[in-house]
C-alpha cells in the first residue's frame, strides 16, 4: 500500500491527473451503477481498454491508472540480423522487387522462423537507407 502511494506521490501533476480522469470513466462501474458496456458505448472507448483499467486499478489502485511508460520507447526494436540482411539482399537483387513485394517475402520468412514479421515502414525504412534510387 505505501509503495503505491509513493509511487501516486512520484507522479507528475499530468499523470495524477489522467490517473483520476480514468478513474472517473470507471467509477460509475465500480460503484454497481451501470455495466461497463454502457460506460464504453458512452465515452466511446473500447470496451478492452475500460476493462484493463478496471482490472489494473483493482490491483494497483490510482497508479495502476497512470500510463505506463515503455521501456523501449525512442528505440528501434530490433528484427534479426539474418533478416535485415534478407531485406537488403532483395532490394538489391535485380529485377528490381517493389517493397511491398520484399515485405511479403520477408514476411513468411520471419513466420517459418518464428520471428516477429516486420512491418511494411520497417522494411521500407531498410531498403531506403541502401541508398538506392528506386
Amino acid at each position: 500500500m505505501t509503495e503505491h502511494v509513493s509511487q501516486l506521490a512520484s507522479a507528475t501533476e499530468v499523470q495524477r491527473a489522467q490517473a483520476l480522469e480514468r478513474f472517473s470513466l470507471i467509477q460509475p462501474f465500480l460503484e454497481g451503477d451501470i455495466p461497463l458496456t454502457h460506460v464504453a458505448a458512452m465515452q466511446r472507448l473500447p470496451l478492452r481498454t475500460l476493462r484493463q483499467w478496471v482490472q489494473r486499478y483493482r490491483q494497483e489502485g490510482l497508479v495502476g491508472l497512470i500510463r505506463r511508460v515503455r521501456s523501449d520507447r525512442g528505440k528501434r526494436r530490433g528484427l534479426p540480423a539474418d533478416l535485415v540482411r534478407q531485406i537488403e539482399g532483395l532490394a538489391l537483387h535485380r529485377p528490381e522487387r517493389s517493397i511491398a513485394a520484399i515485405h511479403r517475402q520477408v514476411t513468411k520468412v520471419a513466420i517459418d522462423q518464428g520471428w516477429q514479421p516486420p512491418s511494411y515502414s520497417r522494411v521500407y525504412d531498410i531498403v531506403r537507407s541502401l541508398d538506392q534510387p528506386w
